[in-house]
């Protein structure tokens, strides 16, 4: 068989790939030309990492990320450790993820590294309990689930106030089968208070997070030229 060449024309071929959304196809042919013997335009390295994260291939991407920064002089060393970043606080691998990107592009202080604790507006899931301990509903309010609040709220009221109502009407057993239930929606509030806290959080952060990511990603330039 006829020994295969790298050119500049097949190593255009994988960002062509990359750019049709053939991120299968970009890999393969990616990973062939590093086989060779000629040397590959480092921008591949990059088609590889971005392929990958497309594909959520993760577990692969930070292999591969691992592995190229063993070239301590690799010319895209910034961009790989910004990829290896992303993807491993996706993974939730949050210190790691904050380490690496701090190596490369640490120096920006106006861009704060998104840590699940240090993202601003979180709210205190034992706060929301404790409202809701005291005004049956009113912890949905700092999760901002409003609605749930409403409904929680007149749920309980209506419980009480029948109970109220059967108490003075002599019927015990009613007063007593609408206590049962009240007791039920009351602690069933608080703990869903907390929940509704602890997932309000969950999606600041994600939320945050993702824009983190998608800044970073705007700031690395993927083409053939370089």
């Amino acid at each position: 068989a006829k020994k295969r060449t790298v050119t500049k024309q097949s190593q255009s071929f994988p960002v062509y790939l990359y750019n049709k959304g053939d991120f299968f196809r970009a890999i393969s042919e990616t990973n062939y030309l590093k086989l060779l013997p000629d040397p590959v335009n480092p921008t591949l390295d990059l088609v590889l990492l971005d392929s990958l994260y497309q594909l959520d291939d993760h577990e692969e991407l930070q292999k591969s990320a691992l592995n190229l920064l063993e070239e301590d002089t690799h010319p895209r060393k910034r961009d790989i450790q910004q990829y290896l970043s992303i993807s491993l606080l996706i993974t939730n691998k949050e210190m790691e993820a904050e380490k690496i990107w701090s190596d490369c592009c640490g120096e920006n202080t106006a861009i704060a590294f998104p840590l699940s604790h240090k993202v601003e507006g979180q709210i205190d899931p034992e706060s929301a309990k404790l409202w809701s301990t005291f005004l049956p509903g009113s912890g949905f309010i700092l999760s901002e689930s409003y609605s749930k609040a409403l409904v929680s709220f007149v749920i309980n009221t209506s419980f009480i106030l029948g109970t109220i109502h059967y108490a003075k009407n002599d019927q015990p057993a009613l007063a007593g089968l609408l206590l049962f239930f009240e007791f039920g929606w009351y602690f069933g509030g608080r703990k869903a208070s907390f929940e509704a806290a602890v997932n309000y959080n969950k999606a600041l952060i994600r939320s945050n997070q993702q824009k983190f990511i998608n800044n970073q990603l705007k700031t690395i330039t993927i083409n053939d030229e370089k």
